[in-house]
């Protein structure tokens, strides 16, 4: 029921709470929103409080974010499952995004998502992934992992905390 989503999508509003970056918490909550629509359950954990975005523009992070959310959106449709995890995560040397969803098909060559007009979706579709891989070429520093395993695909984001701007990594005991 309508009702049921509302208070599962307003649990999980209490961890975008600690999210401080507006543009990042603004495409997670219209994603949720999204989501909640579809009658998907969308985990969202961040445990701590997130102030600000290292080594990476927020407006770039939030748009990557949202090719990212759409897609495990899409997919998680297709599922029995219904459910996707968004989670976002810091240490004292990344903070660590992780979008996860349940997936129908296994992904053969996960290069080939990432061909502009490659696409599982059919026709129109397919210009997601390259744009997120445009936008995140700007910024060597970030680590970026796709994953398929076990009926469930991962893209994780690992950025530096501590980095040049060269985009060189340095020790903490550097700065």
């Amino acid at each position: 029921s309508t009702r049921e989503q509302l208070t599962n999508s307003t649990i999980f509003l209490g961890t975008l709470g600690n999210l401080h970056v507006l543009e990042l918490k603004s495409i997670i909550y219209q994603k949720l929103m999204l989501s909640s629509s579809r009658c998907l359950h969308m985990e969202i954990h961040i445990p701590e409080v997130i102030d600000t975005v290292p080594c990476m523009d927020s407006m770039d992070l939030a748009r990557v974010i949202g090719i990212f959310l759409d897609n495990a959106i899409a997919a998680a449709s297709e599922t029995h499952e219904n459910s996707l995890f968004c989670g976002i995560l810091k240490d004292e040397d990344y903070l660590t995004i992780i979008i996860k969803n349940p997936c129908t098909t296994q992904t053969g060559n996960m290069e080939r998502l990432y061909d502009p007009g490659y696409t599982t979706k059919g026709n129109g579709h397919g210009i997601g992934l390259p744009n997120a891989r445009k936008i995140l070429g700007q910024y060597p520093d970030v680590l970026h992992n796709t994953n398929c395993h076990d009926n469930y695909f991962l893209q994780q984001l690992k950025l530096p905390e501590t980095y040049s701007s060269k985009g060189k990594r340095v020790s903490n005991s550097a700065v």
